[in-house]
């Protein structure tokens, strides 16, 4: 979920009996240009601003700009709901949620964040019915939203999952096994289908309240 292709393949799926043709193909574009428009740490935060702090914590680049969950009710409040399903898939996915190593041209094909997001373009097949199926999260008010990015969150840092921390400490995690994949970081697909088909249902249940 954090390489914008990612994101535009959710939006399709999560949104294709929602909305027409035509519109559908600007809300892929619109969340697929996010990460290109709006940088990282330069205008919006990308993660929840909790796991935020425990990124800075050890050592993560600091962000001063709030939280995903705010970031997605601003964009709504501004009327550009496809920025807000961004930031709601920025919210949830594992890779802005534990703090996993980020350092692309050090630690190059065993950088766990990027790792995660190239395993997920290449698997997303087999979650798509997931996603597309996903019901619908009953969303009652903006504030409602936020709360439930946040809830969404948590309960995804409850899930099982080793990785490489961003203080190049190794977090193993006793219900998947001792080692890390080469790859630096372990969840299961089951796991990852969870996040996806629940974060799906949040972003429907927006819609839904958007498009009263």
């Amino acid at each position: 979920m954090a390489i914008g292709i990612i994101h535009g393949m959710m939006t399709r799926d999560i949104l294709s009996g929602l909305v027409g043709k035509e519109q559908l193909k600007r809300f892929v574009k619109e969340t697929e240009d996010v990460d290109f428009r709006l940088a990282h740490g330069h205008g919006a935060g990308h993660r929840v601003g909790k796991f935020q702090i425990e990124f800075e914590k050890y050592g993560g680049k600091i962000c001063l700009d709030p939280g995903a969950e705010y970031q997605a009710v601003r964009f709504i409040r501004e009327g550009n709901l496809a920025w807000a399903v961004h930031f709601i898939l920025d919210g949830a996915c594992p890779e802005h949620i534990f703090p996993f190593r980020e350092d692309i041209f050090r630690l190059f094909l065993s950088e766990p964040h990027m790792n995660f997001s190239l395993y997920l373009f290449l698997r997303y097949k087999r979650w798509s019915d997931q996603v597309k199926n996903a019901s619908v999260t009953q969303v009652n008010s903006l504030e409602d939203l936020k709360e439930k990015i946040v809830e969404t969150a948590d309960w995804v840092y409850q899930l099982p999952c080793s990785y490489l921390r961003e203080d190049d400490v190794k977090i193993i995690d006793p219900r998947i096994g001792k080692k890390l994949a080469f790859r630096n970081w372990e969840m299961s697909d089951d796991d990852i289908g969870k996040i996806l088909e629940r974060t799906s249902s949040l972003i429907k249940g927006a819609y839904n309240f958007v498009s009263k």
